[in-house]
């Protein structure tokens, strides 16, 4: 499980830094939880600030897909406007990874040998696609990264307590990532993922999964769920600095 803690970064927002993350020095990165102040351009205001030098922000149209796209030269970038990804990668400098999310996981990655980074977003419907190994098979084949040197966080998400399914959704899922109480069925998401990861190479102790539950946690974080509004969204961001 992850330990993390807030910073005020910022004078417009504060962010979560997850400390698996924190100790490679050639990146950025950061979860941005409950804030009504926040929107991207103040996030590229602050990056900005640190580097002190352009950057572009990569954000996609999430769709609960599979699609991964590996920014490999700044032309890719306008792949995002032509189609739907639930994944970026890169190893440019300077490029700042996006992914938004009420509920669903914000995946950070990390191969730090290679210098790669990525954010990958995931509900049920991506775990059912199997979006884990999806994306660490296009960090080895884009990237030739090496799955034992890849680190991941799974960021605050919604967590078994309150992640209720259907039956029809449920009998998609193998049973032990499944709990039945008097309230119905509910998913494990984050151990979904994390067998995934670890069927695609990536080493357990490696796969950091939060347990802070965003259903629950009303103060802290936006839950689709729980409050039924689409702009309402998290930001998990990450990038390469140096």
């Amino acid at each position: 499980m992850v330990s993390f803690f807030s910073q005020m970064k910022f004078k417009q927002f504060s962010y979560v830094v997850f400390p698996p993350l924190e100790k490679y020095d050639f990146l950025i990165s950061g979860f941005v939880a409950k804030n009504p102040k926040f929107n991207f351009y103040y996030l590229k205001r602050f990056l900005k600030k640190q580097l002190r030098k352009d950057l572009k922000l990569a954000i996609p149209r999430q769709r609960h897909s599979k699609n991964i796209l590996a920014i490999r030269k700044k032309s890719d970038l306008k792949l995002l406007k032509r189609d739907v990804f639930d994944g970026i990668l890169t190893n440019l400098k300077n490029i700042f990874l996006c992914v938004c999310v009420a509920d669903c996981v914000a995946i950070f990655i990390v191969d730090h040998k290679k210098k790669v980074v990525g954010m990958i977003h995931s509900g049920w419907r991506g775990a059912l696609l199997n979006i884990a190994q999806e994306s660490i098979s296009q960090m080895i084949e884009c990237f030739k990264s090496n799955p034992q040197d890849i680190t991941l966080v799974l960021g605050p998400f919604i967590q078994s307590c309150c992640y209720e399914i259907s039956p029809s959704v449920a009998i998609l899922f193998t049973p032990d990532c499944l709990k039945k109480d008097k309230d119905g069925i509910k998913l494990d998401l984050g151990k979904i993922l994390l067998k995934q990861f670890m069927k695609s190479g990536v080493k357990q102790k490696n796969i950091f999964v939060s347990d802070e539950c965003t259903f629950c946690n009303v103060d802290k974080y936006y839950s689709y769920r729980r409050e039924k509004n689409k702009s309402k969204s998290m930001v998990g961001f990450i990038g390469i600095k140096k």
